[in-house]
């Protein structure tokens, strides 16, 4: 039988880092609605901190990072919308605690691995910088890494 919708959305929000990310930032600013500008939202948020992705922040350390097209926002589906545009523009383990298992998941699929021992793409930037941080050579992560047969 297939999931009903709640299971459906629970199961994309759990599986799709972005969608999760998304999520998490719109049930935190729901409660702000509408969002006329940067500065109301400091101004509402200025005595509490919020969570993106491992890390707390308070708004105010967005100021200028934030482009002006962002607001208003007047409504769930435009806030929506420019969450994702937004989530999309971070890297994606950035603010990530990779001491972490979910850490650890976001950066693999961030790398572009599908399964376990299946290594990411060559032109995969963050699998590039992760191997020389490792101090392999780029191309040691972009074969298949799978049992020797």
């Amino acid at each position: 039988m297939p999931p009903d919708d709640t299971d459906l959305r629970d199961l994309v929000i759990s599986e799709v880092d972005d969608a999760r990310d998304i999520y998490e930032l719109a049930q935190q600013l729901e409660q702000f609605m509408p969002i006329e500008s940067f500065d109301r939202l400091a101004e509402a948020t200025r005595d509490r901190r919020l969570r993106f992705r491992d890390t707390e922040f308070d708004v105010e350390s967005l100021r200028g990072l934030l482009p002006s097209i962002a607001f208003p926002v007047a409504d769930l589906r435009s806030m929506v919308a420019r969450l994702g545009e937004l989530v999309r523009g971070v890297p994606p383990t950035l603010g990530v605690d990779l001491d972490s298992e979910s850490g650890v998941a976001r950066m693999r699929r961030a790398r572009g691995e599908l399964l376990p021992g299946v290594a990411p793409r060559r032109d995969n930037a963050v699998a590039v910088a992760v191997a020389s941080l490792r101090g392999q050579e780029p191309s040691d992560t972009t074969v298949p890494t799978g049992p020797e047969q």
